[in-house]
């Protein structure tokens, strides 16, 4: 087992490399996600708005604002210093979180009425755990989920090392930009 910090300077500096072609992996991963969503059936998706080093899936959101689904987006709130994640429905409009995070202000709604969830990631390992930004604030929230849990992740950030801890949730497959990886 490796320490997540030294995984966490690891993953940073290839996804340095990695971005320099996004464009291309954000395509191939929007068109990987997408494909991928037309074998199941749901009314409800939870997307994310990327930050930093993490994929832009906006495509998937172009794809589905037409279908007839209830789009949700994580909104990330600030409590005496302590983040918390909401969720909340797509209403029309994007606004930023406490975090200046790109999310929505529609109604807010319990995840389990959601059906799938797309989770970003700076990198996975092999068995579905997630590396973030060491909070475990998606860990926490999702604690009691029950639907699908799909990781997004570029494939040279898909690790074979256990670093995962006993709180941590793990996704039940993993999308990069070659293939899909069931858990």
């Amino acid at each position: 087992m490796i320490s997540n910090n030294s995984t966490k300077i690891k993953m940073k500096k290839e996804l340095r490399k990695i971005f320099n072609n996004k464009h291309k992996i954000k395509d191939n991963i929007c068109d990987e996600i997408i494909n991928f969503l037309e074998s199941f059936e749901f009314k409800s998706i939870c997307l994310y708005n990327n930050i930093k080093n993490e994929l832009n899936i906006d495509k998937v959101f172009n794809y589905l604002i037409n279908k007839d689904v209830h789009i949700i987006y994580p909104f990330m709130k600030k409590d005496d210093d302590k983040m918390t994640i909401l969720f909340k429905e797509y209403n029309g409009h994007f606004v930023y979180d406490d975090y200046k995070i790109k999310s929505t202000d529609g109604n807010l709604i319990d995840i389990n009425f959601c059906d799938i969830i797309l989770i970003p990631g700076l990198a996975y390992n092999k068995y579905g755990y997630r590396l973030g930004y060491g909070k475990g604030f998606y860990d926490i929230a999702l604690k009691d989920y029950r639907g699908i849990k799909i990781g997004v992740v570029s494939e040279e950030n898909i690790i074979n090392d256990h670093f995962e801890e006993a709180h941590d949730i793990k996704v039940d497959y993993l999308v990069s930009e070659k293939r899909i990886i069931k858990i």
